[in-house]
């Protein structure tokens, strides 16, 4: 097996790196057979799409045919990571990915979580329902240093994204990275209050649809459960604040997103 050494450029999940598995003979020449192949996250950050490690066989639905296989690894903490690669009956190989950007790894941080990969079934009569766009990569008109945009969707309600001014207008906006039916949009904001804004939809962010609008109600709960219209859908979503408490910049603590990939 080969292997190289790749930089990520930045913490925000807007880079990524694609790593490529080459499966070489003793000559180190490039082999058609398809031995199984595992990555595995041996020291430092981020995660491959079932978590620390990824498994690639000639009979899975993640495949490697004629020796070669790819999967996406993306790190949201910067630092060093090794990859290592193991296939029985061969010689292991190790891959060295530098993220750039912060915050920056420590040691001893808990591993990605795993998520072991589900094979669909069209047989299903509906899709089940899903939270999108979690640790996805997120955006907003501006943030400060220490509530960047992508805490707003990190699954944690003690972390938050922060407008570093209380003008209205601030968005905050995340990629679910397909094409997905939105049913369902809970925010919640580090503390109560009459938060109002506006929730659109888009499929290439240029044109905006609106999903649900709250720019003129009177909740002032800490956490609020918006349902959309049937049919409603696209891959960015994104939140403009049109109103906020006095003395009180947009934020955000978590955005939680239901629905399911959109049938292609």
């Amino acid at each position: 097996m080969t292997a190289d050494k790749t930089v990520i450029h930045g913490t925000d999940a807007l880079d990524d790196a694609q790593v490529v598995v080459t499966v070489l003979d003793a000559g180190s020449q490039p082999i058609s057979s398809s031995p199984e192949v595992t990555l595995t996250i041996e020291s430092g950050p981020g995660e491959f799409p079932t978590g620390p490690a990824i498994t690639f066989g000639p009979e899975s639905d993640i495949a490697i045919r004629d020796g070669q296989a790819a999967s996406e690894f993306r790190s949201y903490y910067a630092g060093t990571t090794v990859i290592h690669a193991r296939s029985v009956g061969l010689e292991d190989a190790r891959l060295t990915v530098v993220t750039e950007g912060s915050p920056r790894f420590i040691r001893g941080m808990a591993p990605a979580t795993a998520r072991p990969y589900k094979r669909f079934s069209a047989a299903e009569r509906s899709p089940p329902e899903l939270t999108l766009g979690k640790d996805a990569p997120a955006r907003a008109s501006a943030e400060t240093p220490d509530h960047p945009a992508r805490l707003a969707n990190d699954g944690k309600n003690d972390t938050f994204w922060s407008a570093p001014s209380d003008a209205a207008g601030a968005w905050w906006e995340v990629d679910l990275e397909r094409l997905c039916v939105i049913k369902q949009a809970k925010l919640t904001f580090p503390s109560a209050g009459n938060y109002r804004y506006k929730i659109e939809t888009s499929d290439d962010r240029k044109g905006w649809h609106l999903a649900i609008d709250e720019s003129q109600t009177l909740n002032k709960d800490q956490t609020r459960s918006d349902s959309c219209a049937p049919g409603t859908g696209g891959r960015f979503v994104r939140i403009t604040f049109t109103s906020l408490p006095p003395n009180t910049p947009a934020r955000i603590s978590e955005v939680r997103i239901t629905g399911n990939v959109r049938p292609q």
